[in-house]
């Protein structure tokens, strides 16, 4: 079941209150209740981000509660007292939302699916000369964790470059500048031999695509 257009709809319906200026419990009350119908609640915390940017978001699926099982972080930056979302902030802001969203429902799907097999599987890799820790390469080479960042990279591509011929894209990845989850990985393995991962994460974001032009815009 691909949610989407349902996610896009109410995203879009309820944009509104997301424009303008709010003290960071107001911006949280109507994220919340924007996002609460996808089994999805909010935590927001002050962190030191680069200079211009204003947030961040990351997110959470854990499998051992059915009640908003999926919690969305919201990173802003320590020195903000407010939130404050122009109408172009806000398209960025409601693209990552809505991809980390699809991404943990994914996983949230991938364990209906599962069960206990949820979570238990990676694809093999050698370290190699890479400088990353071995940590975030486990992470990124987990079978469910490939399924969902190829549906990341799917969005990126279709959001950001809609015009482009898609395998042009997958064939030179690296020069399209916008693509953040493919410089996740690239930068993560640097120096690794990972050629069953990326050809499983492109060869699933290949097969998303279509769906994704159908359904998500």
């Amino acid at each position: 079941m691909h949610l989407g257009p349902k996610i896009w709809k109410r995203l879009n319906k309820y944009s509104d209150k997301l424009t303008g200026k709010f003290t960071i419990s107001q911006f949280k009350e109507n994220l919340e209740f924007i996002i609460k119908p996808f089994g999805a609640k909010v935590i927001i915390e002050l962190r030191s981000l680069s200079k211009n940017k204003l947030f961040a978001i990351g997110g959470e699926y854990d499998f051992s509660t059915n009640r908003q099982p999926i919690t969305i972080f919201l990173f802003i930056n320590q020195n903000k007292q407010q939130i404050y979302l122009s109408k172009k902030r806000k398209e960025s802001f409601l693209f990552q939302l809505n991809q980390t969203l699809q991404h943990e429902l994914i996983h949230k799907f991938q364990h209906a699916k599962k069960q206990e097999k949820f979570y238990t599987t990676q694809y093999n890799f050698s370290k190699g000369s890479a400088k990353r820790g071995l940590s975030s390469m486990e992470y990124l080479a987990i079978v469910e964790e490939i399924d969902a960042y190829s549906h990341d990279l799917a969005m990126e591509i279709i959001y950001y470059y809609p015009e482009d011929n898609y395998k042009t894209i997958l064939n030179n990845l690296s020069k399209y500048k916008k693509l953040y989850t493919w410089n996740l990985y690239s930068t993560t393995f640097k120096g690794a031999r990972w050629n069953h991962i990326k050809a499983v994460l492109l060869l699933k974001t290949y097969k998303w695509l279509p769906l994704i032009k159908e359904k998500f815009l």
